[in-house]
C-alpha cells in the first residue's frame, strides 16, 4: 500500500507534489484503488476532479470514499460541483476577513514593503509601523508618477540608478499606468507594490 499525503496544502490545489507522484504512479499501474476519505480530498474543481476520475478509469483504477465507498460518475458530478462550490464559499469568506483585518490596520500576513511588524495594543499580534526609509521610497515614487511619469519609466529610473524599489513590484501596482492615481495622496504608504 501507498500514501500519497500532502499535509496542509488544500485539495484547490492541483500542483501537491504527493498528488502529482499518485497520478504517476497511476500511469504505471503500481495500484489498483484510490481510497480516501471524499471526493474533496482528491480535487476541488469539478473539471480536474472528472479528468482524474477519467484517467484512473482508463487505466483500470478505482476510487473509493469512506463517505460514500465506490466513486461513480454520479458522484463525480454531484459531490464535485459541491466541493467547487464550497471552495469558492472558502475563498469569498477567507478575503472578506482579511478585508476587514487590512481595514482594521491588522497584517492580513504577509510583509508588505514600508511596514514592519509590531506588536499590537494588548501585545495583540499582526500590528505595523512605517518603515521610514521604504516609505520614503514609496512617496518618492507616488510623486513621481503624479508628475507624470509612468509605472515603466519609474521602475526603469530605479533598475538603472540603483536606487531602492520593492522587490517583486509589479507595474499595475500604481492602478492605471496612463494617468496618475485619483485620490491617492502622494504621501500615501498603502497598497502601491506587490511583493513576491
Amino acid at each position: 500500500m501507498q500514501v500519497y499525503e500532502d499535509l496542509a496544502m488544500s485539495g484547490g490545489n492541483h500542483d501537491r507534489p504527493a498528488f502529482q507522484r499518485m497520478i504517476r504512479d497511476a500511469k504505471s499501474r503500481r495500484f489498483d484503488a484510490v481510497i480516501c476519505e471524499a471526493i474533496d480530498r482528491l480535487c476541488r474543481n469539478l473539471s480536474r476532479v472528472a479528468k482524474l476520475y477519467d484517467q484512473l478509469t482508463f487505466y483500470g483504477i478505482r476510487i473509493q470514499t469512506l463517505q460514500h465507498d465506490a466513486i461513480t460518475p454520479m458522484h463525480i458530478g454531484l459531490l464535485g460541483t459541491m466541493s467547487q462550490m464550497l471552495l469558492g464559499d472558502i475563498r469569498t469568506k477567507t478575503r472578506r476577513g482579511l478585508r476587514a483585518v487590512a481595514k482594521g490596520r491588522w497584517s492580513a500576513g504577509g510583509l508588505c514593503y514600508g511596514y514592519r511588524v509590531a506588536a499590537g495594543e494588548h501585545g495583540r499580534r499582526g500590528g505595523r509601523t512605517v518603515e521610514a526609509a521604504e516609505a520614503s521610497v514609496i512617496v518618492r515614487i507616488f510623486e513621481q508618477y503624479a508628475a507624470g511619469l509612468s509605472a515603466q519609466a519609474l521602475r526603469t529610473r530605479a533598475e538603472r540608478g540603483g536606487n531602492s524599489r520593492p522587490s517583486g513590484w509589479r507595474l499595475g501596482a500604481l492602478g492605471n499606468q496612463r494617468r496618475p492615481l485619483e485620490g491617492h495622496p502622494a504621501s500615501s504608504t498603502t497598497s502601491c507594490t506587490s511583493v513576491a
